[in-house]
């Protein structure tokens, strides 16, 4: 099973909240830095997804365990949650393959998926601040 009651106290879950989506997210940094590559900076939008779906399960009081297919789990959860549209969830689902693309070897990440994966960056860390506003308005800072 991928998803577990946390044993996080109310107390590290609205801390880890507040660090973790309060900041701006770190892909929009990657984008100005020239020296960054395609790879890099769709691994750094992907990565601020999955810790925005991640703070949506902490606040709820789950954490997703390591089993196969949390990344999916994740994805799906967050998207549920905050309202997305299907359409979301399988643009979503589309960087999650090009992200598992890499462990075979023949991973190239193209232009176009690095500007949707920092457009959808963007946009998840807008609605789940939003989110976390609305359904718990004492995880983040004002």
């Amino acid at each position: 099973m991928s998803l577990r009651p946390s044993a996080w106290s109310a107390c590290r879950t609205n801390r880890w909240c507040r660090n973790c989506c309060a900041r701006p997210c770190r892909s929009s940094r990657t984008q100005r830095c020239r020296e960054c590559r395609n790879p890099t900076k769709f691994e750094a939008a992907y990565d601020a997804i999955l810790f925005a779906a991640l703070a949506v399960f902490a606040a709820q009081g789950y954490r997703i365990t390591a089993a196969q297919g949390h990344h999916r789990i994740a994805l799906e959860g967050l998207v549920g949650s905050i309202g997305g549209s299907q359409l979301l969830l399988d643009e979503l689902d589309g960087l999650l393959s090009i992200r598992n693309e890499k462990y075979t070897g023949f991973a190239t990440v193209r232009a176009p998926d690095m500007r949707l994966a920092l457009e959808h960056a963007r946009r998840i860390h807008d609605d789940t601040s939003h989110w976390l506003r609305e359904h718990f308005p004492g995880m983040l800072k004002p």
